[in-house]
């Protein structure tokens, strides 16, 4: 199918999403209220120039619809493609608005003949591509290549309020500009997923996409649809990651009716983990939001980590690839916010202080976190709704994701370090042995938690102690270690993830028009290939827990419905109560 024209379809109110579509083919897609339009472009790092790509949901190649405008190491000089011509009608954002009254505001649609590239920009970094990251060559951290988490990448939404719509063609033109910038900085996000485990720093540039949403931020924040907020993502949750050629980023700013804007991020696992992600947030933001453009930014990234760790073998890297497959599966999976107050841990931490004169928590260094506390509670429930759901007590594991930055030796801690940094730590519990108390289950992960210090790092790191090390984690996750030990039980082993986002700075993403009000995960949409997994946030001031959990339907009905839980929580609430005021 050859693409020789373009056109953006309107909605009819209907409550669908309207994607850019070819003349001859038209997409639509149930939603909310609706997108109304989306453009799909890629930013080149560092440059300043854009090329137009077709949107992902038609599966086309990006040549055979039409060439992008690329340019050289050089500022400013193009490689001699010219952007062809796309159209002729300019789009309209929503105005007047009904609560603000400002007058209509008409952009040229950037796929019509009134759209140009952007000048050159001016910055002191040099655009000349820097050495390549061979992720793919035999010096590769074993962090990155042996370990990868599994799907799906680190997928957020930062979520902006404003009264005044007009102010979006600068906004958009600043993050358009400092996103570029930025990407001279984290050169491997201007490339492309060249296979299952490596990444071509082409310099291609990073997938951004611009869509207008059709209802108000406050209206579609008041009970957000979860699995909706995959549509305000340039990427499906495993199209770009499993795609060979699929963009290292994707980057969606999405504008809502009145003024409102969300921008979603989506970058491959392959080479980032949450905590980068926290950086690359973080530098952009300095970039966008600095008076001096020309200025240094004050975060500089840090690619050292294949440097830090022994080089993997081959054998290590095909079996860090199957591992997931022992239990991510295909199920009709339901995600849920589970809210905790400050108030609410505190008051759990008493309880568990309290339990025992011999409980070795008592021991002020060994108090548990707050997140501890949680994931405790949290597995607590779900093996009680394991339990209701089949009858009996299934053995259950439970793998914690621990950020290695803070836990090496001070004096070679890199700081900013970009990469997937961090370690896997397995808890078992057998369903032989007694129901475990709170207090039991925070003692076990606290210990395990305790025990990838820096004496375990400086082991991982060292040749021949780390591989063996990294060989039984391998097992221990894909759950070979289980069912050698427990042969002829034939049980299935119940597994959930643990991962914590929460002590990274994404409300503090000030582009240059305040901070958000929400950060969020996404829900995870019917009949995906995944694991029991729960994402912890912190509320906006810091004074709660967002539990984002998703789980089968059949355990998450069991799940929400525990009276322990709802003692402690409280089940999606609205964004909006959470964060326009303090717990």
């Amino acid at each position: 199918m050859t693409i020789d024209s373009w056109q953006v379809v309107t909605t009819t109110g209907d409550g669908q999403i309207v994607r850019l579509v070819s003349h001859q083919e038209e997409k639509k897609v149930a939603l909310w209220e609706g997108v109304l339009f989306r453009e799909e472009r890629e930013v080149e790092r560092g440059k300043g120039r854009w090329g137009i790509s077709p949107p992902p949901l038609l599966f086309l190649s990006a040549t055979a619809a039409f060439s992008s405008l690329l340019t050289n190491g050089k500022r400013g000089e193009s490689r001699g493609r010219e952007k062809e011509k796309i159209g002729t009608e300019p789009f309209s954002l929503p105005h007047p608005c009904p609560r603000c009254d400002s007058p209509p505001t008409t952009i040229a649609s950037p796929f019509s003949s009134q759209f140009t590239t952007s000048p050159p920009l001016p910055h002191p970094f040099s655009c000349d591509p820097p050495p390549p990251l061979q992720l793919s060559s035999p010096h590769d951290s074993q962090l990155t290549a042996v370990a990868p988490p599994p799907p799906p990448p680190p997928r957020g939404i930062l979520f902006y309020t404003s009264e005044n719509l007009c102010e979006f063609p600068k906004r958009l033109e600043l993050l358009k500009q400092s996103l570029s910038e930025t990407l001279t900085q984290f050169y491997p996000l201007a490339g492309r997923i060249k296979d299952d485990l490596s990444i071509d720093c082409n310099d291609k540039g990073a997938n951004f996409v611009v869509a207008k949403v059709n209802c108000p931020i406050t209206k579609f924040l008041e009970k957000p649809d979860l699995k909706s907020l995959n549509e305000l993502l340039a990427t499906t949750p495993y199209s770009g990651e499993t795609m060979i050629g699929a963009h290292v980023t994707n980057i969606q700013v999405n504008v809502f009716d009145c003024g409102g804007i969300s921008i979603g991020f989506c970058v491959s696992h392959r080479i980032f983990d949450a905590n980068s992600m926290n950086t690359f947030t973080k530098v952009w933001t300095e970039r966008a939001s600095s008076c001096n453009r020309n200025s240094k930014p004050l975060t500089e990234p840090n690619f050292a980590i294949s440097s830090l760790f022994p080089t993997s073998t081959l054998h290590f890297r095909v079996f860090s690839k199957k591992i997931w497959g022992s239990f991510l599966k295909e199920e009709k999976w339901v995600t849920r916010r589970i809210v905790f107050k400050n108030s609410t841990i505190a008051t759990l931490k008493a309880q568990i202080m309290a339990k025992s004169s011999s409980n070795p928590l008592k021991n002020h260094l060994n108090t548990p976190t707050r997140v501890q506390i949680v994931y405790a509670l949290l597995w607590k429930c779900f093996m009680a709704a394991s339990k209701a759901q089949f009858g009996t007590q299934r053995p259950s594991m439970v793998i914690n994701t621990v950020n290695l930055r803070r836990r090496m030796e001070e004096s070679l801690r890199p700081e900013n370090a970009i990469g997937n940094f961090l370690w896997l730590t397995t808890l078992e519990h057998m369903s032989s042995e007694h129901e475990l108390s709170l207090d039991e289950l925070v003692s076990k992960l606290k210990k395990s938690n305790e025990e990838i210090d820096k004496d375990f790092v400086a082991r991982l790191q060292s040749e021949e102690e780390g591989s063996s090390i990294m060989e039984n984690a391998l097992r221990r996750i894909s759950g070979e270690t289980w069912f050698n030990n427990n042969k002829g039980d034939d049980e299935a082993l119940e597994t959930l993830w643990f991962n914590s986002w929460c002590n990274f700075e994404g409300y503090d993403a000030d582009f240059g028009w305040g901070k958000p009000m929400w950060l969020s995960s996404v829900g995870v949409k019917d009949n995906s290939v995944l694991a029991n997994k729960i994402i912890l946030v912190d509320t906006k001031f810091k004074d709660g827990i967002e539990a984002w959990t998703t789980l089968d339907e059949e355990k998450m009905k069991h799940l929400v419905s525990s009276t322990e839980l709802l003692t402690y929580a409280t089940v999606d609430p609205s964004p909006l109560a959470v964060s326009s005021s303090k717990l």
